[in-house]
């Protein structure tokens, strides 16, 4: 059966990562070298942030990673706390439907 993803992570070692979890629920995740360019192992957990921490979060990643930028315009309340490859971390994570919906409307705009 195949697992639709219920959550992206962004900034994975560079990367941005769909995952099935559910929110507050802990969970292991695991991709190969092959599927993804690098070994990556995540354990942690999705939770609810407040806006605040939400912002803070995004902001490190950007300032780390200039890439994730466009991000800018999410409005989430998903933070991704947990551990990549064993490294302590704390990353913006945004619901399937939120990107559905973040990406229609970008498509709507262009096309419309």
């Amino acid at each position: 059966m195949i697992q639709i993803p219920s959550f992206v992570i962004y900034n994975v070692l560079g990367m941005s990562i769909p995952v099935d979890a559910e929110e507050g629920v802990s969970f292991d995740f695991y991709c190969s070298e092959e599927e993804c360019g690098r070994e990556i192992f995540l354990h942690g957990v999705i939770r609810a942030a407040d806006v605040e921490e939400f912002r803070r979060v995004l902001e490190a990643v950007i300032r780390e990673n200039s890439a994730f930028s466009k991000l800018e315009e999410i409005r989430g309340s998903f933070i991704f706390e947990g551990s990549v490859n064993g490294k302590n971390v704390k990353l913006p994570a945004e619901s399937l439907e939120e990107l559905t919906k973040r990406f229609m409307k970008e498509l709507f705009i262009l096309t419309g």
